[in-house]
Order: structure tokens, then C-alpha cells, then sequence
């Protein structure tokens, strides 16, 4: 058995797995991130979480093999390409839900979302620099 030849495949398994997760997390992220900043953490349901999860899970293959299968003509590699994308939307709908139960059992801030202090990219261009920093 030539292991060199087992290793590179592992670590070439391993590596596409790695981009395939850090795409789908980022499209999950994404979503999450501006739902949250709208509502805050409390108002997110284990329902919402789950589904988007699986969105975010979905959205990568979906959009990678799509194209490749509707511009080559390959149909019969249909069920194949579907099921990659039903695995990983389920495996993103789990992370969706574990990702829920961490966000209930954080601890609460005792500084709400509101009072906190604001990015650069978010202050009011309209009132002076000194000004703002009193204002706060």
C-alpha cells in the first residue's frame, strides 16, 4: 500500500471538507448575524435557527453543482448532486439547532444591545466628534 499516495488524498478530502464548511458557516453566519442585529439573540426561535441552518447548509452545493450539471448536460449525476446537497443541509440544520441551544444558555449582558457603543462605521456623521462622545 503506497501511503504517500493515502495521505495526499486524505489531506486533499480533508481540505475540500474544510472549504465546503467554512462556505456554508459563512452563508449561515451572514444570515444569522443580521437577524440577530435586528432583534437581538432572545427573539431567534430553534425552528428559524434549524431552517436557516439548513439553507446556509444547502446553499454551497446547490450553487457549486448547479451550474456544472444545467451547462454539461451530465442529468444522471442529478441524485448524486442531491444528495450532497440534502447531507449537508441536514449537517447544517444540526449545527443550525446546537448552535440555538448555545445562545440560550450564554449568560445575559448586563449592558443591553442598545447602550453598547457603536462601530465607527454606525455613528452619526451629522454631530460633531466631541459632541458624540458625550452624547454617549
Amino acid at each position: 500500500m503506497d501511503w504517500s499516495r493515502l495521505l495526499i488524498r486524505f489531506a486533499a478530502f480533508a481540505g475540500a471538507g474544510a472549504l465546503w464548511g467554512s462556505v456554508c458557516g459563512l452563508a449561515f453566519g451572514v444570515v444569522i448575524w443580521s437577524m440577530g442585529r435586528r432583534k437581538g439573540a432572545s427573539a431567534l426561535s430553534a425552528a428559524k435557527l434549524t431552517l436557516w441552518g439548513a439553507i446556509g447548509g444547502a446553499a454551497f452545493p446547490l450553487l457549486l453543482y448547479t451550474p456544472v450539471v444545467l451547462s454539461r448536460g451530465v442529468y444522471g449525476l442529478i441524485p448524486f448532486y442531491g444528495m450532497l446537497a440534502g447531507i449537508s443541509a441536514l449537517l447544517g440544520a444540526l449545527c443550525g439547532r446546537a448552535i440555538f441551544s448555545l445562545v440560550h444558555r450564554a449568560p445575559a449582558s448586563p449592558v443591553p444591545p442598545a447602550l453598547l457603543r457603536a462601530s465607527p462605521l454606525e455613528l452619526d456623521r451629522d454631530i460633531p466628534i466631541d459632541r458624540r462622545e458625550r452624547v454617549r
